[in-house]
C-alpha cells in the first residue's frame, strides 16, 4: 500500500504560495510512488501516515497544532513560532549602548504580509523613513526594504512602542567588491541544500539578486543547534557569516523557490526530497 503525505496549509487560498518549494517537493513525493494529498484547514478529515505544518503564518494557530496531533507522524509539529524574538541574537531595546547601523523589520515573518492577508486588510508598505507615517500604528514593511538607519538614535519612537516592529543591529556579509551575500540553509530531514546568492542591495532578495552558488562542505555548528533547540524538521535559515561567527537574519517553515532558483537547485532540491524518508522508515 502507498504511504500517503498530508500537507496541511491555511483554509484562505491566498495564504499559500504557488512558488512554495513544497510543491517541488510533492512532485518529487508523487514520482516516487507516494500518495499526497493537500488540506486547506482543518475541517477536513483526510488520513496520512505523515502530515507537514505548511501554515503560511509565523505562529501557527493552536486549532491547527490540535489538528495536526490526529496523525501518526508529523513535521514541524512542534514548530508553532518563528518570530524573529523567538530566535535573534542582534535585537535591541532603545536604551541599548550599540554604535553601528540599525534595521527596523517587523516580528512577523515575511514583513508581516501573511498576517495582512488573514485579517483581510488591504496590504501597504513602507519603504522609507521619510515617508508621513505612523510607526506606531505600522503592522507590517516591505520585506525587501526593510530600512535601515545610521544608529539607534534615529530609530522613531513610535518603533520602540509597536509591539509588531522590532530593531535589531545591522550585520551584513560583503564581498571584496562590497556587495551583500546572504547564505540559505534548506533541509527536510537530514538532506539539504546550502546556497550563497549576492546582490548590491542590502536586504538580498530573489529580484535583486546578481549570483547564485551551491554551497558545498559543512552546515555551521550553530545552525544545527538552531535547529534542534527549535524542533524543525523542515525549512529555511537564512542567515550571514559576520566577523567569523553566524548571524542568524530569518527562519522559514514555508520556504519559496523563485523559477529562476529551481532550475539551478533542481538536483539538490530533488535529493532534499528524499528526506521525507527519515520519516517513515
Amino acid at each position: 500500500m502507498k504511504k500517503r503525505i498530508v500537507i496541511v496549509c491555511h483554509q484562505i487560498p491566498k495564504l499559500n504560495h504557488a512558488s512554495s518549494t513544497i510543491n517541488i517537493l510533492k512532485r518529487e513525493w508523487e514520482l516516487s510512488g507516494f500518495e499526497v494529498g493537500t488540506v486547506l484547514g482543518i475541517r477536513h478529515d483526510i488520513t496520512g501516515d505523515v502530515a507537514i505544518n505548511h501554515v503560511d503564518l509565523t505562529v501557527t494557530p493552536d486549532p491547527y497544532l490540535d489538528y495536526l496531533k490526529k496523525y501518526p507522524i508529523v513535521i514541524n509539529g512542534k514548530v508553532r513560532s518563528i518570530s524573529k524574538t523567538s530566535f535573534s541574537k542582534q535585537l535591541l531595546k532603545p536604551d541599548d549602548d550599540h554604535e553601528g547601523k540599525v534595521i527596523i523589520k517587523t516580528n512577523n515573518n515575511c514583513g508581516g504580509a501573511s498576517e495582512l492577508k488573514l485579517a483581510g486588510r488591504k496590504t501597504w508598505f513602507i519603504n522609507r523613513i521619510t515617508r508621513n507615517i505612523s510607526w506606531a500604528r505600522s503592522i507590517s514593511l516591505e520585506s525587501a526594504n526593510y530600512p535601515i538607519l545610521e544608529s539607534i538614535r534615529s530609530v522613531p519612537s513610535g518603533v520602540w512602542e509597536n509591539e509588531h516592529l522590532i530593531v535589531e543591529k545591522f550585520l551584513p556579509e560583503q564581498d571584496n567588491e562590497g556587495n551583500y551575500r546572504l547564505r540559505a540553509w534548506s533541509f527536510l530531514g537530514d538532506r539539504s541544500l546550502h546556497v550563497l546568492t549576492t546582490s548590491n542591495y542590502p536586504v538580498v532578495k530573489g529580484h535583486n539578486i546578481l549570483k547564485r552558488e551551491i554551497l558545498a562542505g559543512k552546515v555551521p555548528d550553530e545552525l544545527i543547534s538552531y535547529r534542534k533547540q527549535m524542533g524543525i524538521d523542515y525549512g529555511r535559515f537564512d542567515y550571514a557569516i559576520v566577523d567569523g561567527r553566524v548571524v542568524l537574519y530569518d527562519i522559514n517553515r514555508t520556504p519559496t523557490t523563485s523559477s529562476k532558483a529551481a532550475l539551478l537547485y533542481f538536483h539538490k532540491l530533488k535529493e532534499m526530497a528524499a528526506g521525507i524518508h527519515d520519516f517513515l522508515s
